[in-house]
């Protein structure tokens, strides 16, 4: 019962540190400064608490008793966390008017407010572990190693579950504070346990507590359970770990080297899972169930570690050279970890492919996690038992000291571990990169065993000899790392930085388009859907409040939207929020998106949380772009919550619009509307707006205190100054019924998508949760057309205001839009299928003659065509072994009439994989395009008989059989076609 009420605690630890560290983070920042001093905060709390706890068990205090209280405390505490939040938000506001946005001074007054906020529950969480070794100690004379082993495997266990759990289930599920209130539960649960335990203990003689009689030279003598073997006596006290008497000048001086071993160990440990987590985004994408992922594998090594090593602990001969070794290993597998994890990712994919179902995208996350940090976790855990096996003093001091011995090696521990994550973010990352951040980890943890190893072993020489193997491989193994981000075919990467945040880099196509990532995510660019996308983020609200004077916009990304900001002689200020200056480095080789706009003197760059800068500055503007990436990522989630967005309605003059770029992909109907709504809910007077010159893949969402007028008059007076033409005429836009016409819904029709229901709130976050588990394309698909659909039987004209004249120019504009739309779905669907987005491209120009854009729109696309068939056939002539080039190969050629190669092509592909579906799906409709019905139904039929039950190869099979007229067995497989997938609509 001891060791589950432990398990308890190390579930509730853990949901406590990820629920108030993404809570925390919301209210002093994002930036690293930020999150390194939550972290800090919450870790200096453990240290401290470690210590001083361990101190009073020494000095008499019942361990059972302590440990009821302090479970009882912390869940007291933690119910109070909310209103400590609401005091850490309002000082940080204040702080944040007070000092300037980055400065160290701003870094200490945030690391004051975390610990505000969380240093009385972690003080208490730190005297855990030393009374629960107390409380086994007391019961017992030797064993100390392994009783602490098995309570840090077990209470890391516990803390895997509540990562997990928090992290995956309890978060969406129930919410933040909802989370904090079950791990509270489990706190009590533990402190009444334990209460009652205590009590039932003192009712026993002292001489009787948990001990067995035996026969000692005639006389009954109390005997210990073993814990780890129930039922069987306690091994006696094992012999000193230095293998020889010393005097107690000397066991001090060992102690002091092991504590100052594992604090290197600590620190080590803490910087690799920094390292880990900026490397594993490139493999494994950011998305919150990512993360979770990390932490839980992290907690899961150090577990098996503890738990494989505790049973043999106390037999250890030379425990510090076991330390060493274990030290050494720890090294070299942590410097081969990101190469094992460049090679493990493909073969990973390949069993998991992310992009099939959220299951396969979570299970590759962990068995990258696993790939990269498994072998040293497990090490790391190793090491505890045997750091405890070195110093836990004489053997008389052993029952009387194990609290404060545990106390000061934890506390040691975690002040290393403060030192290494602080270190590693703000410092060594930034200046050295991720590769060579990895060596010095490796090298600390080589220090760790060196230092360890000669102070305790009278022979240091095997031990040291290892160790100076391990360093040499470190290096080795971490030599010519290079970048994270590796172009791809004929990109060239021309800009890369591994900043504070986030890893940055700038590639150029072959076309000559640049892009910039932030790790690994597509944020901005020079081609035109990336230039529309940032120029309409500032055009657009600009168009619609012309008597603006101040502008803010959420994020640098390539600057375009800060520069079409400055198109505008009518502003007086432009603000930029940006969190990550190695963003605003990257500029320079984006210039024809920005155009140098911080030569502007408008200009301003603030580098800074956008939420955190909003909630502590005192401007107002009349303009409020934020542009962000996909939702499925987990920072970008925080800005679609109704507490972000009323922090930007606080900051909005009257009259004033707030902007928001809002993606159509990675976002289910549900999950679509219910970010629809939660803008809905804090600007009840929003529009809809989708740009229809290039086929983008995002919304506007324009919201206003009050009804907007899109007035065609004056947007057309607006874009006849030269400056703001000018900028719209890089992205056709410059046509004023163009744009006018980009208004997709209005005030009521937007009311209608978005529905009723649930919210997105720092309380809630459902998106985050939501938005990673949906296939992106058809997502984007299915949101596209449904808002389109939304627009029917509107009140057509009404949306806009004007002379009848420019009423009457803009019919036919309205007219080609949805074709538009359609022919944009078709192009997005990501399947090559050029030739029907085409046919609807040119049925929107026969509709609307006047649309200018739409013939170089047809010309983009066909030219688009010939450049991935020239590719695809440059990676089929070079033998390309991967069935993807060869199906996109064959529909390319189907395309342009070279139908006998398209057959050959997807044939190719089934020979490559004869148990893909969409190769037997490909090769049967090239088959039937040609003519042969006959062929293409007996090529579906083999692939059924076969064991492709596909639903896509079945209903294939079924139109077949209907054109040749088999009417009977064609009935026969659409049905089996839903009986696999009831969903299945063309069956």
């Amino acid at each position: 019962m001891i060791l589950f009420i432990f398990f308890l605690s190390g579930a509730s630890s853990l949901a406590y540190e990820i629920v108030w560290t993404r809570l925390l983070g919301l209210a002093v920042g994002h930036t690293t400064f930020a999150l390194t001093a939550v972290l800090a905060a919450f870790m200096g709390g453990l240290a401290a608490g470690s210590g001083f706890f361990g101190r009073r068990l020494e000095r008499g205090a019942d361990p059972l008793r302590l440990y009821a209280a302090l479970e009882g405390a912390i869940a007291l505490v933690s119910l109070a966390f909310p209103v400590q939040l609401l005091l850490v938000n309002t000082l940080s506001a204040h702080v944040g008017r007070l000092l300037q946005a980055g400065t160290f001074r701003l870094g200490v007054a945030r690391f004051a407010l975390a610990a505000l906020a969380v240093t009385p529950a972690t003080f208490l969480m730190g005297g855990t572990l030393p009374a629960m070794v107390a409380v086994l100690a007391k019961r017992r004379a030797g064993g100390l190693a392994r009783h602490a082993g098995l309570l840090y495997a077990i209470n890391t266990a516990g803390a895997v579950c509540g990562a997990t759990a928090a992290g995956f289930v309890l978060i969406e599920r129930l919410g933040t504070f909802e989370t904090t209130w079950v791990a509270a539960a489990g706190n009590l649960v533990g402190a009444v346990t334990a209460w009652v335990i205590a009590g039932r203990n003192a009712a026993i003689p002292s001489s009787d507590k948990a001990f067995r009689v035996t026969e000692q030279q005639g006389r009954p003598t109390p005997v210990a359970d073993d814990p780890l073997r129930p039922g069987m006596p306690a091994q006696p006290d094992p012999p000193d770990p230095t293998g020889h008497a010393i005097d107690e000048v000397s066991r001090a001086r060992a102690t002091r080297s092991v504590l100052w071993g594992y604090a290197l160990a600590g620190s080590a440990a803490l910087s690799l899972e920094v390292v880990w987590t900026r490397a594993l985004v490139f493999f494994s994408g950011s998305t919150t169930y990512a993360f979770t992922s990390m932490l839980v594998m992290f907690l899961s090594g150090i577990t098996l570690g503890s738990a494989v090593a505790t049973p043999f602990v106390d037999r250890l001969r030379r425990p510090a050279s076991w330390f060493a070794a274990a030290q050494a290993v720890l090294a070299l597998s942590a410097a081969a970890s990101l190469r094992f994890l460049r090679l493990s990712t493909p073969v990973i994919d390949a069993f998991l492919p992310p992009d099939r179902s959220w299951m396969t995208l979570v299970g590759g996350n962990f068995a990258k996690a696993a790939a990269a940090m498994g072998v040293p976790t497990v090490l790391m855990g190793i090491a505890f038992p045997i750091a405890v096996r070195l110093v836990r003093g004489s053997p008389r001091e052993h029952t009387r000291a194990a609290g404060r011995i545990l106390g000061n090696l934890y506390a040691a521990n975690t002040a290393g571990a403060i030192f290494g994550v602080a270190l590693t973010g703000l410092v060594l990352v930034p200046m050295l990169g991720v590769s060579r951040t990895l060596l010095v980890a490796s090298l600390v943890s080589v220090a760790a065993g060196i230092l360890v190893v000669l102070v305790n072993e009278r022979s240091p020489t095997t031990p040291v000899t290892i160790l100076a193997a391990a360093t040499l491989g470190s290096v080795l193994l971490t030599a010519g790392g290079g970048a994270l981000h590796v172009p791809a075919g004929s990109e060239r990467l021309v800009f890369y930085e591994e900043g504070m945040s986030a890893t940055v880099s700038v590639l150029q196509e072959v076309t000559g388009t640049r892009t910039i990532y932030i790790d690994r995510v597509p944020v901005a660019g020079t081609d035109s859907i990336m230039l529309t996308d940032q120029k309409s983020l500032a055009h657009v609200p600009m168009l619609l409040n012309p008597e603006a004077r101040r502008a803010l916009t959420v994020g640098f990304g390539s600057g375009g939207a800060s520069w079409s900001f400055s198109r505008y002689r009518s502003l007086d200020r432009i603000d930029c929020v940006e969190i990550d200056p190695s963003v605003f480095h990257a500029a320079r080789h984006l210039d024809a998106s920005n155009h140098a706009v911080w030569r502007d003197p408008r200009f301003n760059l603030i580098l800074e949380d956008a939420r955190n800068y909003l909630a502590s500055t005192d401007a107002t503007y009349d303009v409020i772009s934020t542009d962000c990436t996909d939702l499925r990522y987990k920072s970008n989630a925080n800005l679609y919550t109704t507490d972000y967005f009323s922090l930007c309605r606080r900051r909005l003059r009257p009259r004033g619009v707030v902007t928001v770029w809002m993606p159509l992909g990675g976002l289910g109907g549900d999950t679509f509307r219910l970010a629809l709504r939660t803008f809905r809910s804090v600007f009840p007077h929003t529009t809809v707006w989708y740009m229809t010159n290039q086929p983008t893949h995002y919304l506007l969402l324009v919201g206003s205190d009050r009804t907007v007028d899109v007035d065609l008059a004056r947007i057309a007076d607006k874009m006849a100054d030269p400056a703001v033409r000018a900028d719209l005429a890089e992205v056709r836009l410059d046509d004023p019924m163009k744009l006018a016409a980009s208004l997709l819904l209005d005030e009521h029709e937007t009311e209608r998508l978005a529905d009723q229901g649930a919210l997105n709130s720092d309380r809630h976050p459902l998106l985050e949760f939501e938005a990673p588990r949906l296939a992106y394309r058809e997502a984007l698909l299915t949101n596209l057309r449904a808002t389109a659909a939304a627009r029917e039987g509107g009140p057509g004209l009404a949306r806009w205001r004007g002379p009848s004249s420019l009423l009457a120019a803009l019919i036919p504009y309205i007219a080609s839009t949805p074709s538009l739309i359609e022919g944009h779905a078709r192009y997005q669907q990501g399947t090559f299928d050029y030739a029907s987005a085409l046919r609807l491209y040119r049925a929107a120009a026969r509709a609307n003659r006047d649309d200018r854009s739409i013939p170089l729109l047809i010309a983009d696309v066909e030219h688009t065509r010939e450049a991935w068939l020239n590719e695809f056939a440059a990676r089929t002539a070079d033998g390309s072994h991967d069935v993807r080039d060869w199906l996109a190969y064959s529909t390319l050629l189907g395309q342009v009439g070279r139908t006998p190669d398209a057959i050959a092509a997807a044939r190719r592909a089934t020979e490559l994989d004869a148990s893909s579906a969409e190769a037997q799906v490909k090769l049967a409709a090239t088959l039937t395009a040609a003519g042969e019905t006959g062929a293409a139904a007996a090529l579906l039929n083999r692939a059924r008989q076969a064991g492709l039950n596909d639903p896509i190869i079945l209903t294939d099979l079924g139109a077949a059989l209907n054109e040749q007229e088999q009417f009977t067995q064609a009935a026969a497989v659409l049905r089996q076609s839903l009986a696999v997938s009831p969903n299945a609509v063309d069956a």
